[in-house]
Formats: structure tokens, C-alpha cells, sequence
């Protein structure tokens, strides 16, 4: 700051923050809410200011902000078979389904109970 030319503003990740604004032209179904770190003054949301914040530590080398689809692909991959369980009634309306009707709905574990217990012994 002694050698910036010019005056000089201090800005901390947690004090800034702006609305959630379209990115990229306007394209609204990609909102984001804008946080600037205060170091480089860079547009970033949160997930990239948290893997920003664990590489810099030096204890991380790599992050990876995926949503929670890693462990959603795991479920499906390690659950398939009572995932696509078809002797469940009305659960399947098409064979082009990529899931089951009741998916994410109290009535999914207990139509598959017993099934699911086994493999979660296996």
C-alpha cells in the first residue's frame, strides 16, 4: 500500500457483496451473487473464494465445486439396482425416465426397504 501510487482502499471478502446479477450477457438463468476477495479485487462467488481460500493455505492442491453431484453419482452407481427397482407400482410412467417418480419424496424408502438394507450390509 506505502509504494501504491495514488490512494488505496481496503476491501475484505466479507464486507463486499453484491446482488445476484446475470452473468455472461445477460443470460438470467445464470445468476450469481458477485464477492470480491480484497487482494486482486477479482469477481468471484463463493465456492471459487472458498477453493481459493484452501489452495492458498498450502494443505490443498487441487478443489472442485461439483455440487453435490459426486455424491449423487456414487448413490446411482452403488444403489442402481433398487434406483431402477421396476416391481416398484407407479414409479415408472415411461422407459425414458432417468429416475423414479417418488425420487427425493417420503414414499421412496419405505417401497424399498428391504432392498435397500441388504445392499447397505453388502
Amino acid at each position: 500500500e506505502a509504494g501504491a501510487a495514488g490512494q488505496t482502499h481496503v476491501i475484505s471478502a466479507s464486507s463486499v457483496a453484491m446482488p445476484a446479477e446475470p452473468r455472461g450477457g445477460g443470460q438470467a438463468s445464470r445468476a450469481k451473487r458477485r464477492l470480491f476477495t480484497g487482494h486482486d479485487l477479482a469477481e468471484l462467488t463463493v465456492e471459487e473464494l472458498a477453493i481459493r481460500h484452501y489452495l492458498a493455505s498450502g494443505e490443498f492442491t487441487c478443489g472442485l465445486h461439483c455440487e453435490g453431484a459426486l455424491l449423487r453419482d456414487l448413490f446411482g452407481v452403488l444403489l442402481f439396482d433398487q434406483l431402477f427397482d421396476t416391481s416398484v407400482d407407479g414409479v415408472f410412467a415411461s422407459r425414458h425416465q432417468d429416475a423414479p417418480l417418488d425420487l427425493g419424496t417420503e414414499a421412496f424408502y419405505p417401497a424399498r426397504a428391504a432392498a435397500l438394507d441388504r445392499r447397505l450390509r453388502e
